[in-house]
């Protein structure tokens, strides 16, 4: 999966034109720390990981950003 967090990171930085576009290591790196926040995230809201909707997962993106 870093792999391919990395090459996929390459193509909208190279488009975009932008200087602010993180590489792929940091990406990764960044997806990694969200996975690891997420079960903490869950149990505060009281959800089990296997009974997580697409809202919920969308609340934890948010809360995590938002930290």
């Amino acid at each position: 999966m870093n792999q391919l967090i990395v090459e996929l990171a390459t193509w909208p930085r190279a488009q975009s034109g932008e200087g602010h576009v993180p590489g792929g290591v940091a990406l990764s790196a960044e997806f990694a720390a969200f996975n690891l926040t997420l079960p903490a995230i869950y149990a505060a809201r009281q959800l089990d990981p296997a009974e997580v909707t697409f809202g919920d997962f969308s609340a934890a993106v948010v809360q995590y950003l938002s930290t």
